[in-house]
């Protein structure tokens, strides 16, 4: 089952009507009108995103050939095996990922489910919580509404990658600096 609004041609859609509000942005930054469409945008935003990322974590496989090699080193950290083969190895398990996404990756492992649904959690966990983190994360009030921008990206949001995890980092620096 795939969702329809997140296919190539429903998120060229969605690049083509974010295009237009961006653009009508520079004219209206400090309309109330225009922050009350960016809000209403934001809110169908998050709900075609929470959609596809609910969808996503209860299908019952990967939608990329890289996710599975990232679930194994979270599974290889889990029971304690080497994360990066021996360079003379014949393996291919290593990625360029450093070894903290293999670490969250084994937490989650931890949990009571099959360890596909568990290997999708973080990226969709992070992704939620990014959507709840962005219209606190700016004080300027069309920054807030960056979810939009995301859009385009559609699965590489929240698939089982660091992109994700990184995207909620980023947004809680703010809250980091000293």
């Amino acid at each position: 089952m795939v969702f329809k609004p997140l296919t190539d041609q429903g998120l060229w859609a969605l690049s083509l009507l974010q295009g237009y509000l961006f653009c009508r942005l520079v004219a209206y930054k400090e309309s109330p009108r225009f922050l009350r469409l960016l809000r209403v945008a934001y809110f169908f935003a998050f709900l075609l995103m929470a959609a596809g990322s609910l969808c996503y974590l209860f299908s019952p496989n990967y939608w990329d050939h890289v996710e599975p090699s990232i679930a194994m080193l979270g599974l290889n950290f889990y029971v304690g095996r080497e994360l990066y083969p021996p360079i003379d190895s014949y393996h291919s398990t290593g990625r360029v990922y450093g070894p903290l996404l293999a670490q969250i990756q084994a937490l989650f492992q931890l949990l009571p489910f099959d360890p596909i649904f568990n290997s999708k959690l973080p990226g969709v966990c992070s992704f939620l919580l990014l959507c709840g983190l962005l219209p606190r994360a700016f004080t300027d009030q069309t920054a807030k509404y960056s979810l939009l921008a995301l859009l385009p990206f559609g699965f590489c949001l929240f698939w089982n990658r660091p992109d994700s995890i990184l995207l909620l980092l980023c947004a809680n620096y703010r809250d980091w600096e000293t």
